[in-house]
């Protein structure tokens, strides 16, 4: 069996073009990501999941890293499960834990994915997913109680985690393969997801001061 993290990583993008190839604090923003997954021990394989020939024939790697090409039918706005199967199709096996990590979550420390995985190898779960609570958002330049919903958590996928089997047998039907013994494992609430430009800029903002 082993830990495979799959890191999806394209050039596209709708609200900040290139977006994870532009600097964050120094370096380019899918690399903050890709060097925790590269510290974290529990992480056997790390697989680079992309349709841009381009990056693949400029990428330098070492031993840690292998890069696959998506297809192009792949390289849109498409769900991310589509893009970890067909990933596993030429990487992984049945017995193996297959770990998507997001690289626009620049503040995810290679302590927060082996947390993840030393939970859900704890429970012996099928799968996991982070979850974040909802506290304030901000409204111009105040904060305000969440609006978005009633909900008390939110989706914030630093990283998802499936048995290779649960994955593969997943529907289209936006379960994402969770079954009866599926983890919610919440996250602290300074992750940020970044999409636009507010986002950067208060990602970047706790970057400096040390999240």
């Amino acid at each position: 069996m082993s830990n495979i993290a799959i890191l999806p990583i394209k050039s596209d993008s709708k609200r900040i073009p290139m977006k994870l190839f532009k600097e964050f604090c120094g370096a380019p923003l899918w690399t903050h990501v890709m060097l925790q997954a590269r510290d974290c021990k529990m992480i056997d394989r790390i697989i680079i999941s992309t349709p841009d020939k381009w990056f693949k024939n400029g990428f330098n790697t070492d031993n840690r890293f292998e890069i696959i090409d998506r297809p192009k039918e792949l390289a849109g706005d498409i769900e991310l499960t589509e893009v970890m199967k067909h990933a596993c199709k030429e990487v992984a096996k049945e017995g193996d834990n297959i770990i998507q990590i997001q690289l626009n979550k620049p503040l995810t420390k290679a302590s927060d994915i082996m947390e993840c995985i030393k939970v859900f190898e704890d429970g012996d779960y099928d799968s996991l997913s982070t979850v974040q609570e909802i506290g304030t958002v901000i409204v111009g330049e105040h904060l305000e109680s969440s609006r978005l919903s009633d909900a008390k958590y939110k989706s914030q996928a630093i990283c998802k985690i499936w048995r290779y089997g649960i994955l593969m047998n997943s529907v289209d039907d936006y379960s994402y393969g969770r079954k009866e013994k599926h983890c919610y494992h919440k996250i602290a609430k300074h992750h940020i997801e970044i999409d636009d430009m507010e986002d950067w800029r208060m990602a970047e903002a706790l970057y400096k001061a040390g999240y």
